[in-house]
């Protein structure tokens, strides 16, 4: 199963848990706390910024979101309004093609990979996030607004966030078709797996407190 993203309203979303009390995958800490995130996603479209996962904070107005700045992969971090980029190489996207995007913080460095290889690492933007609890698949957060932007269009499937930052050889297992259950296991903390990636399941604006079928792995 995909979950299709129709590019201008579909997402599907946690619930904040401060408020309402319910859970999400994981935290994605600041400072030097390490995580990887990785999906697989197919784009229909490469013209203009596009998230696929987003994680935020009401309380800081941060968040730090994971998609595509046209043909580039994109890992984007705000607090307090200020921007940070972290981007792959220009043009390795392509319209209507499956690719698995990778990123990675060891609390030093980051880096993103596409299809198991590395295109780029740095330390410019490793802190500059708050804590982040709240998860949204499919688009990014407006926190002017309180409304979910730039969305993703197109398929995307097996997501996995571990609590460690992955080294380049589970990048290449991943990158290859293994299953995110099949690579580095113990530091797995939630997964979303893709099952058929030719069946596509329509996201249609749900805001759900579980992702379909995903579950946290204790």
């Amino acid at each position: 199963m995909s979950l299709y993203l129709d590019g201008t309203n579909y997402y599907f979303g946690a619930a904040d848990r401060g408020a309402t009390g319910n859970s999400v995958p994981i935290t994605l800490a600041a400072g030097t706390t390490p995580w990887s995130v990785g999906y697989w996603y197919l784009p229909t479209s490469v013209s203009s910024v596009r998230f696929c996962l987003t994680f935020y904070s009401l309380a800081n107005t941060d968040r730090l979101s994971f998609g595509q700045n046209t043909a580039t992969l994109m890992a984007q971090s705000v607090r307090s309004g200020a921007t940070n980029n972290r981007q792959g190489t220009s043009g390795t996207i392509k319209a209507g093609r499956w690719h698995h995007a990778l990123f990675t913080n060891d609390g030093t460095t980051w880096k993103i990979y596409s299809n198991g290889v590395l295109l780029n690492s740095g330390n410019e933007a490793v802190t500059a996030y708050s804590n982040v609890t709240n998860l949204i698949v499919g688009s990014s957060y407006d926190f002017t607004t309180s409304n979910q932007v730039s969305f993703a269009a197109g398929l995307l499937c097996e997501i996995g966030i571990w609590s460690e930052a992955l080294q380049r050889d589970a990048a290449y297992r991943l990158g290859n078709g293994e299953s995110c259950d099949q690579v580095q296991t113990r530091s797995l903390v939630y997964y979303l797996p893709a099952r058929n990636r030719s069946i596509a399941e329509n996201c249609n604006g749900g805001k759900i407190n579980e992702l379909i079928n995903g579950r946290n792995i204790s």
